[in-house]
């Protein structure tokens, strides 16, 4: 899988540029990564919704008005350092998606906010 050009943002990390977009999805939010230049092995990171929930009109119950969870670049770069680390090799073609299923574990220090 190749990241499309176009919706995606660019950010460098230890002088290397990388690709990444946000997708959300049930239950979670999707975090791919791949370098700029020359697409190799994806990284996905996944994220619990942090959603914001308030008292809805119905007795009992809530609706969600908002999200606490804000995937920024601070955060990207957290996660492509651990990635890189923990041995995710995204310049190589043809190996399966580095995945990492518990992005929020992986920042405690960094604010998801900011």
């Amino acid at each position: 899988m190749t990241l499309p050009r176009k919706g995606s943002r660019r950010i460098t990390v230890n002088a290397t540029e990388y690709r990444w977009v946000v997708s959300p999805n049930d239950g979670y939010v999707a975090l791919y990564v791949e370098t700029a230049k020359r697409a190799g092995q994806m990284l996905e990171a996944y994220f619990k919704y942090d959603d914001i929930r308030e008292p809805s009109w119905l007795p009992g119950s809530f609706q969600i008005v908002g999200q606490h969870l804000s995937i920024s670049p601070r955060v990207v770069q957290a996660v492509i350092t651990s990635a890189l680390t923990n041995g995710w090799r995204p310049l190589d073609h043809g190996l399966p998606s580095f995945r990492i299923l518990d992005g929020d574990q992986l920042i405690p220090s960094v604010s998801l906010d900011s």
